[in-house]
């Protein structure tokens, strides 16, 4: 009796964290998270803010119709912006910096006005061999908790099957989900640095994996009861 009841509230909690995916409930959240206002406004620098994180559905649904504007928030954009200008003290340019931070390219130092300014040269080439690398963003997207957001970083343009190939070697499609695309022009703050995001999150648990999930949890005995 114990053991059954035992067996009833895990089932019960397990359930409950599957309501998350459903899209109804999905869709309920977001209508009341915009009722009466937008999600997503651009604020006097003319960058993105949200107001309210992006769920995992959210995210699929603004890509399929190609509005793929996110934001962050108020106070990740501060941040954003002071890591912006410190670059900019000591960088020629925020794309001569992130060659050379993530993709390795080697920097020149030239005077400016009395000031010594880094950047890379256009006849440069990065030390990479396989040509990208993956990194996670430090300031990312306004995103519901779970959803990680990452950055592909490339030496020249690739397809964005091989964006999803790259991610996936790192985070395998059998225990991740992942989404991969390419910010529209006006919403790219590097312009001249091929670069993608990624948002990966753990696959959820469905129904039909419950009891394969309860056997790896050592539950598997409170089924023979």
């Amino acid at each position: 009796m114990f053991y059954g009841i035992t067996f009833a509230l895990i089932l019960f909690s397990y359930c409950m964290q599957l309501v998350g995916d459903i899209p109804f409930c999905h869709n309920l959240r977001q209508t009341a998270a915009i009722a009466g206002k937008e999600r997503i406004y651009r604020d006097a620098y003319g960058s993105y803010v949200a107001e309210t994180p992006f769920s995992w559905q959210e995210v699929t649904q603004k890509l399929v119709t190609k509005s793929a504007q996110f934001g962050r928030t108020v106070e990740g954009l501060k941040v954003y912006r002071r890591y912006m200008n410190g670059i900019k003290k000591e960088w020629k340019s925020i794309d001569s910096y992130c060659k050379h931070r993530y993709l390795k390219y080697p920097y020149s130092i030239q005077t400016e006005n009395g000031k010594m300014i880094k950047y890379v040269k256009d006849d440069a080439i990065s030390p990479v061999k396989s040509g990208m690398v993956l990194e996670r963003n430090n300031y990312p997207y306004h995103l519901s908790p779970g959803i990680g957001h990452y950055v592909v970083w490339s030496v020249r343009n690739q397809s964005m099957a091989t964006y999803q190939k790259f991610v996936n070697e790192r985070f395998p499609s059998n225990a991740y989900d992942v989404i991969v695309f390419e910010n529209m022009e006006e919403s790219k703050s590097v312009k001249s640095v091929v670069h993608v995001h990624a948002f990966v999150r753990t696959k959820k648990l469905n129904l039909c994996s419950l009891r394969t999930h309860l056997v790896s949890r050592n539950y598997y005995y409170f089924l023979l009861l």
